[in-house]
């Protein structure tokens, strides 16, 4: 599976998740990507998008959204979990 981590993913997740490819935002050069373009982008490239951004579900209507990949998937991790889960990945 292809996942995709936007800015506020821990990039030390990618640890955990055994044989996926995991790419960042930030090393595909789409770290100043609206979250418009980044969906479109990710539904492209990706199977999985992983985000911290509590606001893009409803910013982008992700429920009515068609996608061009029906395989494509969005889970948005709860900021402060991931920011708890950084802490234990870091030290």
């Amino acid at each position: 599976m292809r996942i995709l981590f936007d800015q506020g993913t821990p990039a030390p997740l990618r640890d955990y998740l055994g044989e996926h490819e995991i790419t960042t935002a930030a090393e595909i050069g789409w770290s100043t990507l609206s979250n418009g373009e980044l969906l479109d982008a990710a539904e492209q490239q990706f199977d999985l998008l992983v985000t911290t951004d509590q606001a893009l579900r409803d910013q982008q209507h992700l429920a009515e959204r068609k996608t061009g990949n029906s395989g494509f998937a969005f889970c948005e991790l709860a900021k402060a979990e991931a920011e708890r889960q950084e802490d234990r990945f870091t030290h």
